[in-house]
């Protein structure tokens, strides 16, 4: 397996990890977001802008 390297890591997709990576998106950083769930924001139903 290749190792792939990020500038930032966010550990969890609910609402914080999604605005972080929300606002290093607009930054143009090298980033990724790791969930252990299916979906983002499963521990937060009725999280704005995402589906359930």
């Amino acid at each position: 397996m290749a190792e792939r390297t990020h500038q930032f890591v966010i550990v969890g997709a609910g609402p914080a990890g999604l605005q972080v990576s929300y606002y290093l998106h607009r930054a143009g950083a090298d980033y990724v977001t790791l969930e252990r769930e299916s979906s983002p924001a499963s521990s937060s139903p009725g999280f704005p802008g995402i589906a359930s």
